[in-house]
């Protein structure tokens, strides 16, 4: 069980994400983060020093989840069919089926609030980001090699450029759904994503050919 000054860290660093979020790094104060996590401006600097390493812890506790997601999703993919072109489909489905099961607004992503903002932060915080994109495209990049071994692409691909692509779909996807205030467009967007790796593998596009991502 969590102790009261790690839950009070806690709600620091909640707090402190979803203002960055909602109106960036620069645009947040100190002062935005106590009042929304009902503390004191000593209580703050008590558990931080600056209100730049908490942009670092958040974003490494970011990067740590989004690898956690990334690697589950991919399991998961994994257990349900054998066929790696199918993983991928099954893999973006997962993420469709995540967006839409939210009961509140997807906030967006951290890291792009982060690239956006590029110079305000350390070099380690930057790192962090570039990192945790790189594991992205080179496990995403993998498993589209494994694809182009069991399946001739109809068209000419990058295995990179694809694992790009999917990361660039979901990025943009974010923005689309903050702007209309619809995680079910973010969900579209995604199964779009789906058909269109259908496509490029050559696999039937009946839903009943690719198992449901649940």
């Amino acid at each position: 069980m969590a102790t009261r000054g790690e839950q009070t860290r806690a709600r620091i660093l909640d707090a402190a994400r979803a203002s960055v979020l909602e109106r960036g790094f620069a645009a947040t104060s100190i002062d935005d983060i106590q009042e929304a996590a009902g503390i004191s401006r000593g209580t703050f600097f008590y558990h931080f020093p600056s209100k730049d390493d908490v942009s670092r812890e958040i974003i490494e506790r970011h990067a740590e989840v989004d690898r956690e997601v990334t690697d589950e999703f991919l399991r998961r993919a994994g257990d349900l069919v054998d066929d790696p072109a199918q993983q991928l489909v099954v893999m973006v489905g997962l993420y469709a089926d995540y967006f839409r099961s939210l009961d509140t607004q997807y906030p967006g992503c951290l890291f792009a609030s982060y690239t956006y903002e590029a110079g305000l932060f350390d070099e380690a915080t930057e790192q962090t980001v570039k990192d945790s994109i790189a594991y992205w495209r080179d496990v995403v990049a993998a498993k589209v090699r494994e694809a182009m071994e069991a399946h001739t692409p109809v068209i000419e691909i990058d295995p990179v450029g694809v694992a790009d692509q999917i990361y660039s779909v979901m990025q943009g996807a974010f923005i689309l759904g903050k702007v209309d205030g619809s995680n079910e467009l973010i969900a579209e967007q995604m199964n779009l994503l789906k058909e269109h790796l259908k496509l490029v593998f050559g696999l039937r596009t009946a839903a009943k050919e690719v198992p449901a991502a649940t």
